[in-house]
C-alpha cells in the first residue's frame, strides 16, 4: 500500500507540474504586460525647452544693453549668423551667478571667456547666457 501510495503521489506531482507550466507563462505574460505598460505611463515625457550653443564670441558684436537687443552668432566659421533677441527675462549668469547685464558684459568680453547662450528653438529668443567665472588669481 505504502509503493501504491508513493506511486500514486508521484503521478500527482507529475500533473500538478504540467499544470503549472502555462500557470506560470500566463502569470509571466500578465506580470511583463503589467510591467510595460507601468513604466510606459511611470516615464516622464520629454519636451525641448531651449536648446545652447556654446563658443567664444570674441568676434560677436555685443550690445552695450540688453532688452530688445540682438546678436548674430556665428554656426561656424563661414557659416551662415543666426540672430538671438534678449528680452527682460533673459538671464545672464557668471558661473552659477545671476548677475545685471553690465556685470556679465564685461567677463564674457575678456579674452577667452566662453559663452552659452541658451534660447527657444522656435523664436531664437535668449533665455539664459552663461559665462565661466573668472579664474582668481
Amino acid at each position: 500500500m505504502t509503493h501504491t501510495r508513493t506511486a500514486n503521489a508521484s503521478a500527482a506531482a507529475a500533473n500538478r507540474r504540467q499544470l503549472r507550466a502555462p500557470d506560470i507563462v500566463l502569470v509571466l505574460a500578465a506580470s511583463l504586460s503589467a510591467l510595460a505598460g507601468g513604466t510606459a505611463m511611470a516615464t516622464p515625457r520629454m519636451k525641448l525647452v531651449d536648446e545652447c550653443l556654446e563658443a567664444s564670441f570674441a568676434g560677436v558684436r555685443l550690445p552695450r544693453s540688453s532688452v530688445g537687443r540682438s546678436i548674430d552668432v556665428p554656426l561656424c566659421d563661414g557659416c551662415t549668423t543666426m540672430r538671438l533677441t534678449f528680452t527682460a527675462e533673459t538671464r545672464f549668469l557668471v558661473g552659477m551667478d545671476s548677475v545685471p547685464y553690465a556685470q556679465w558684459l564685461k567677463v564674457a568680453e575678456a579674452p577667452g571667456a566662453e559663452v552659452r547662450a541658451c534660447y527657444q528653438p522656435d523664436t531664437n529668443v535668449v533665455t539664459r547666457l552663461k559665462v565661466a567665472a573668472p579664474a582668481v588669481k
